[in-house]
């Protein structure tokens, strides 16, 4: 866990407005709709969802649930399922954010839609009218590699910090 968030995170963070027995739920039915794998709530993983640098010591934007999408169908069960509960989602891709708020969601009790971590293919490229249809975990380096690989005449200006 991380030992900055240990004191804030020792009990998980319920949605606003709702009570345990309703969040447990729309967890069940989020379980059912993407599988317990992609449906996690334990601390240590929720503490990785948490403001690195927030602007006030005290401030614990923790997320109530981590969900791991792998389609445009899990999406769009996810987004039926909160809208069914009320639960607040708030979506990320790859990027940290750093200072920004991170990967932290801006609502404490929201859920985490982490479309980075199982949406990450590239659905196509298509060289004629020079764009790629990419899942939001693709990144930068996929693109460039995938590129390289199939000999594509389109490239792309890799950035590296």
């Amino acid at each position: 866990m991380n030992k900055v968030f240990t004191e804030l995170l020792t009990e998980r963070a319920l949605p606003p407005d709702m009570d345990a027995a309703v969040f447990e739920k729309a967890l069940a039915r989020l379980v059912s709709a993407l599988g317990s794998a992609n449906v996690v709530s334990d601390l240590e993983t929720l503490s990785g969802y948490i403001d690195l640098y927030p602007l006030e010591p005290s401030q614990n934007n923790a997320p109530s649930v981590v969900l791991y999408p792998g389609s445009p169908e899990d999406v769009q069960a996810i987004v039926a399922i909160a809208n069914e509960f009320g639960l607040p989602l708030s979506p990320i891709s790859t990027g940290q954010n750093n200072g920004y708020g991170g990967k932290s969601p801006r609502l404490k009790g929201a859920a985490v839609v982490d479309m980075g971590r199982r949406m990450n293919r590239i659905l196509e490229v298509n060289e004629k009218f020079g764009y790629a249809l990419v899942e939001p975990g693709v990144t930068y380096f996929d693109l460039a590699n995938h590129l390289k690989a199939t000999n594509s005449i389109l490239m792309i200006d890799t950035p590296d910090l």
